[in-house]
């Protein structure tokens, strides 16, 4: 016997009698960007028919961000008061400064370079990353005789757009400046976090909360202005339009030109995270369970 059953949007949904469902999403980029890259239809053309269903025969369907909620009315024609929003959290315990001795015992043990600006895979699909788009606006900077002793480390699995992106920096003439040290532990992510200069991510599709985990950890975030980024971020990160590498080569620029702004970034990352912590996140799901849960006449 249950009360609540909750599953996140990707998930299945059976179909259950007497018991109030959840469903968690996370983004619509299913509908906003389609596979086939047909343009959208709001309203009209569903890219996903199993996604509408969830959305359709959930009780309740949570947003992680206003502007999740906003897609999920604009594409499924979901009536607001079915849609409560609430935040990802991010594990502060987890995701936080470390000691200059830990930065130090994980700086000798990937590799990494005195100084760098850093992404995180996975960089397939390319969109998500849009790490392309970052080594052109790197290729630039070296041009213009700006990067100095600053490299680019792109961090995750091998893969085959990372062989592409390799290939690519070679054909900018920055391959001496990429380096990859491959997979990396969660529980040193927030070591190498810190040890770089910015963490880059002008993604082209995202919905809210990725980032937070920078931000709880004091680094400088450069990231794209979607509307659900710019939601999480709260003016606590440079935002840029995603694939376009002169605004995201300005951002860089002033990134390593300005120990200021890479200080005062860190510190609006560090209080805007504190607000989304996971116990704080969790009060909220825990009161959305009990409204569902509670005889009709209670319901808020």
């Amino acid at each position: 016997p249950a009360d609540v059953y909750h599953v996140l949007g990707g998930g299945s949904l059976p179909h259950l009698k007497g018991i109030k469902t959840v469903v968690t999403f996370f983004d619509l980029a299913v509908e906003a960007f389609p596979a086939d890259g047909k343009p959208p239809e709001p309203g009209k053309r569903i890219a996903d028919p199993c996604t509408y269903d969830l959305a359709k025969r959930a009780d309740c369907l949570l947003a992680t961000g206003e502007h999740t909620k906003k897609d999920l009315m604009r594409y499924y024609g979901v009536a607001p008061e079915k849609i409560a929003v609430i935040p990802t959290g991010v594990n502060t315990k987890v995701f936080r400064p470390r000691t200059p001795a830990v930065l130090r015992e994980t700086a000798a043990r990937y590799k990494l370079p005195k100084r760098f600006l850093m992404m995180i895979g996975p960089f397939d699909p390319p969109r998500r990353t849009n790490a392309d788009t970052m080594l052109r606006a790197f290729a630039g900077l070296k041009r213009e005789g700006l990067t100095g002793d600053c490299k680019l480390v792109l961090v995750g699995r091998g893969a085959a757009h990372l062989a592409k992106l390799k290939a690519l920096a070679v054909e900018l003439g920055i391959s001496e400046l990429l380096v990859t040290p491959g997979y990396a532990d969660l529980a040193d992510l927030p070591a190498i976090y810190q040890l770089c200069e910015a963490v880059v991510h002008p993604t082209s599709v995202e919905g809210f909360g990725f980032g937070m985990e920078v931000l709880a950890c004091g680094v400088p975030f450069i990231t794209s202005d979607l509307p659900g980024v710019v939601e999480a971020v709260g003016g606590a990160a440079l935002t840029v339009p995603p694939a376009e590498v002169e605004p995201l080569a300005a951002a860089v620029r002033d990134i390593l030109a300005r120990p200021e702004l890479r200080r005062t970034l860190g510190e609006r990352g560090l209080a805007r995270a504190a607000g989304f912590s996971y116990q704080s996140v969790a009060k909220r799901l825990v009161a959305l369970y009990e409204s569902l849960a509670a005889p009709p006449e209670k319901r808020k």
